[in-house]
């Protein structure tokens, strides 16, 4: 159990030493951010004691009342990850002074920022000297307008109705792109105890439709690093370019020694258009040794007890060998012209802004910059060391492969990929230098257990019904504890009744075994699954009263069309965070057949949940009709106009009858 804040000034009150208070602190913040989540829908009504204060004054109070300060603590996370690499390898929000010329690499601060832009609070500089050396350069951004309070979307400024009213979006050409980054939190599927894991003898996990590795590595990661039992892992993906990405990642975390290094690359493998030149090279052979196997079984090792073996068939390998040759066909200024193609393309520029619209600015600024860049990385990183398209993110024919509007931070829990930047020096406005600790931290760990935990990977690459089949003759020695379903249950996909006549055979019979599965697409087939006109009209009222939707000023548009629009925007986003859905779920539910395919399934329905909530931000222990719970202000604001879900996500747990 982690320990409130409370506790943590108890424990600091025994000790004497400054550094052994600041390990104490560091160590603390280190441990609350890796189990946010959990901690989240675990206490999420005393969550706030888990963190530290949101004003930074009471931080800095409660710093001051045990001889500490801010620096104190910066430092000790600083020195507790070590500088152990080039400049893009970074232990801590870095001194954003950098020679203006790219050439000029030699000339950049190697110190972690501790003084941030009073402006736009995305940079830091280790020194007024440094500040005032890259004015130059960050005037523009700092002074940009979008991070301005004038700024409106093109819209209003230019006094029209938004394409995404006049126009269907999904018939734009690059909104039809692969799914390469999961668009929900991952979650770890086993939600055991420390002393619930410890008392397994083995755990068997299936993710049938896996994706990224986001729900992989949230499981993984949960587990106490000691556990001693065998964990097998089945990953499957119909997607080939996800499974190679997938394997590719596995593999840099097994066989790196270097477990930071490997997560570095790992992450910017999964997310970054553009890499550092000795990463790409490094991706090139790996690669290569990949689809230069003759047999379709790939047996690796990833640790001393840690395995993968995948089925890369002879397509995969055409792929993979495919992309590396890319690299000698077309070079870094075909991929910037062809991202800036992709994701500024000016005839979707009304919904980038209808999605940054209720953002602040320096957040829409940085949303901007990650559009432009492609990079995750801290905002005043040093970006001209990523000099090398990540050969995973274009087709072999140079073509970005996500639709334009693809945001890695979808994928991750805004508050925690928040907290994860804090804790490592960023500021809560340097959004992607949050998510780059967030995932990086994740990685190493799941690098660590690699090291330490018995663990075997099977990699396939098939559609999930046909994977079942093929499973199906061994099926009386094959059983999982947890298996995953992802979003199959839709009825765009397998739909529920085919999704268990599938693989609740392979679901153990057993006491606290659970098969998994959300739904994303059944709006469009329940038309109670969004608020009506009356009850938007509530809604609106309420979050205008509260001061959780502002009214756009009259004075600030040509067309009150486009002032509508812009205000219909923001209401339709953040109403269904503040709608029960629940009846009308129920209802699809009930026309999909739920009721007969469980019973068939020799499987029960768990309307209390213990894996995770019925959807997103609600309590764990809630009931179906359990609204999302925000702890304050911020929590909504991040939660809603950031991370901006659809809200209208629904989970299930299944059980054996």
């Amino acid at each position: 159990m982690p320990l409130t804040i409370q506790e943590l000034g108890d424990r600091l009150a025994q000790l004497s030493l400054r550094d052994q208070k600041a390990a104490e602190v560091v160590a603390w913040l280190k441990h609350n951010v890796a189990h946010r989540a959990e901690i989240a829908q675990e206490h999420r009504a005393r969550a706030h004691e888990y963190d530290m204060p949101n004003d930074p004054a009471e931080w800095r109070a409660f710093l001051a009342r045990h001889g500490l300060t801010e620096r104190d603590v910066f430092q000790g996370v600083v020195s507790t990850v070590g500088d152990d690499g080039p400049a893009y390898i970074m232990s801590a929000a870095p001194c954003a002074y950098a020679h203006p010329d790219p050439a000029m690499l030699s000339d950049e601060c190697r110190k972690p920022g501790t003084q941030a832009c009073s402006g736009c609070r995305l940079v830091k500089y280790c020194s007024k000297e440094c500040q005032r050396k890259h004015w130059k350069t960050h005037a523009k951004d700092c002074k940009a307008s979008i991070r301005t309070d004038k700024w409106q979307p093109a819209w209003i400024e230019e006094g029209r109705q938004p394409t995404f009213v006049t126009e269907d979006p999904n018939l734009h050409p690059v909104a039809r792109a692969l799914p390469l980054w999961g668009t929900m939190p991952g979650i770890d599927v086993l939600k055991l105890s420390p002393e619930d894991a410890l008392s397994r003898p083995d755990i068997d996990l299936a993710f049938v439709a896996s994706g990224d590795l986001r729900s992989v590595l949230s499981t993984i990661n949960a587990l106490p690093p000691d556990y001693p039992g065998q964990v097998t892992v089945l990953m499957n993906d119909r997607d080939q370019h996800i499974t190679i990405r997938n394997i590719l990642i596995l593999q840099l975390l097994g066989r790196i020694p270097n477990k930071r290094r490997a997560a570095d690359m790992a992450l910017h493998l999964w997310y970054s258009a553009f890499v550092p030149k000795a990463y790409g090279a490094e991706l090139v052979g790996i690669g290569m040794e990949l689809c230069g196997k003759n047999a379709d079984e790939l047996q690796l090792q990833l640790g001393e007890h840690a395995t993968l073996n995948a089925n890369m068939s002879a397509d995969m390998r055409k792929l993979c060998s495919a992309s590396i040759m890319s690299s000698f066909k077309w070079k870094t200024e075909q991929a910037q012209k062809e991202l800036r193609r992709v994701r500024q393309d000016p005839s979707r520029v009304d919904v980038r802004h209808r999605a940054w619209a209720q953002c602040r600015g320096s957040h829409r600024l940085a949303r901007d910059a990650y559009n432009r860049t492609g990079l995750v990385l801290p905002f005043g990183a040093h970006a001209a060391h990523f000099d090398t398209p990540n050969r995973f993110l274009f087709s072999p024919a140079g073509a970005w492969l996500l639709s334009d509007g693809a945001n890695p931070l979808a994928g991750w829990d805004i508050e925690a990929v928040v907290a994860s930047g804090v804790a490592h020096g960023c500021t809560p406005e340097d959004l992607y230098g949050g998510l780059y600790f967030h995932v990086v931290g994740a990685l190493e760990a799941l690098g660590e257990r690699l090291r330490t935990l018995r663990v075997a990977f099977t990699v396939a690459n098939q559609d999930a019904g046909a994977l079942a089949s093929a499973l199906a003759p061994g099926a009386a020695a094959l059983r999982f504890d947890r298996i995953d379903v992802s979003n199959l249950g839709d009825a765009d996909y397998l739909g529920v009744p085919r999704v268990l006549d599938a693989w609740a055979p392979f679901l153990k019979r057993e006491r606290g075994a659970a098969l998994l599965g959300h739904f994303v697409n059944w709006v469009a087939r329940e038309p109670r699954a969004e608020p009506g006109p009356e009850e938007t009209r509530r809604i609106m009222q309420e979050l205008v009263s509260s001061g959780k939707i502002a009214v756009p000023d009259q004075a600030q548009g040509r067309s009150p069309e486009a002032l509508k629009a812009r205000m219909l925007a923001a209401v339709m986003q953040a109403a269904a965070a503040a709608y029960d859905s629940s009846d009308a779920f129920e209802a699809h539910l009930a026309q999909q057949g739920l009721s007969a395919a469980l019973k068939k399934a020799g499987l029960r329905r768990r309307l209390q949940h213990e894996i995770v909530p019925h959807r997103l931000c609600a309590p764990l222990d809630g009931t179906p009709a359990a609204l999302p719970a925000f702890r304050d202000d911020e929590s909504w604001y991040l939660q809603v106009n950031v991370a901006a879900p659809m809200w209208t996500e629904r989970y299930i747990e299944l059980v054996p009858a």
